[in-house]
């Protein structure tokens, strides 16, 4: 089921409630999305096979077929300690990047949420 957005207005947030993203604010301005179904893309941060905590990493997605599309990891605690990371994106198949470096791991979300893992 879909639903319809609302306008929110959040300076440098999302606003989205359980699967549902409303509302994307950038410099710039707001981009209003409507009618898109968003799932969670679970990124789990190793090290040698096991969770690396302190990684002191920032892990972004990119939508593989429009890198312009973004959207930032975030997960629990402080930035770059969490050894689990989560952003709400569409269907897609989504490239992690560790700051600017593709990291060649991908994450697909297609009708559901996908995880994935980078080091």
């Amino acid at each position: 089921m879909k639903r319809q957005a609302l306008f929110l207005v959040l300076i440098g947030f999302f606003c989205f409630t359980s699967q549902y993203v409303f509302c994307q604010i950038k410099e710039g301005g707001t981009r209003l999305l409507t009618d898109t179904e968003y799932y969670v893309a679970t990124l789990r941060i190793q090290k040698d096979g096991a969770a690396w905590n302190d990684h002191g990493k920032t892990f972004t997605l990119k939508l593989s077929t429009d890198e312009t599309v973004t959207s930032v990891m975030v997960g629990a605690g402080n930035v770059g300690t969490s050894t689990t990371l989560t952003a709400y994106v569409p269907n897609g198949t989504w490239k992690i990047f560790d700051s600017e470096n593709d990291t060649e791991n991908t994450i697909v979300i297609n009708n559901g949420a996908g995880t994935g893992s980078a080091g």
